[in-house]
């Protein structure tokens, strides 16, 4: 939490977004989440244990309410539900909802005004977008940015937790395919060949932090 760059996932979705120019991972701060990203850090020769974005959570507002931060936390979704988060943290977050947009273009005229320095933004909504949006945060406001995705909504029991099993094998991504299995099947295929695909580049993974 010292540091402000953004703090994303190194899984299938991360890998295939390493060499695209909306992106920028050299300022990014990376966890190891599903089988995908641990071959990757096996490949570039790196130990580094796996962690569920349910569990980052956890810790991260663990961490929130050991601090006893007087700035707000923030955190931009739509229609998102937050008692188990409140109660970690023991105050509410702030949430704002945030519009539909199609490209990292569309971010740039987001309401950023709220935001300084010394904020913590919880980002859920799907990938690409939330590390498109990390980006212009970090950017213009310099604010710690991290991207949760759907992990809220399984702390909160939105959506069931996988089989004990199935998350030590780093395959969440296989059983989540029961909610919104059409949105996330397109968005797997997409980014499946992208990723890969920087497996065959995974010496540069050194390069990331950690």
């Amino acid at each position: 939490m010292g540091t402000q760059e953004p703090v994303v996932a190194l899984n299938l979705m991360g890998l295939s977004m390493l060499n695209n120019d909306d992106f920028m991972p050299e300022k990014s701060v990376f966890w190891v989440d599903g089988i995908v990203g641990s071959f990757a850090c096996l490949l570039a020769g790196l130990s580094i244990k796996r962690i569920p974005g349910r569990d980052l959570l956890v810790e991260v507002a663990k961490y929130i309410a050991s601090k006893r931060m007087e700035q707000p936390v923030f955190i931009l979704g739509g229609g998102l539900k937050t008692p188990r988060l409140t109660k970690l943290m023991k105050f509410a977050p702030v949430q704002i909802d945030f519009p539909w947009i199609n490209s990292s273009d569309d971010i740039n005229n987001f309401f950023l005004e709220n935001f300084c320095a010394n904020s913590i933004v919880f980002i859920a909504i799907a990938s690409p977008k939330q590390e498109w949006l990390a980006r212009v945060i970090y950017e213009k406001k310099s604010a710690k940015c991290i991207c949760i995705g759907g992990a809220l909504n399984m702390l909160e029991g939105i959506e069931k937790r996988p089989p004990e099993i199935i998350s030590k094998l780093g395959v969440e991504w296989l059983y989540r395919l029961q909610h919104e299995p059409r949105r996330r099947l397109k968005r797997l295929l997409d980014s499946l060949f992208k990723g890969l695909k920087s497996l065959f580049y995974a010496k540069n993974i050194r390069k990331l932090k950690y």
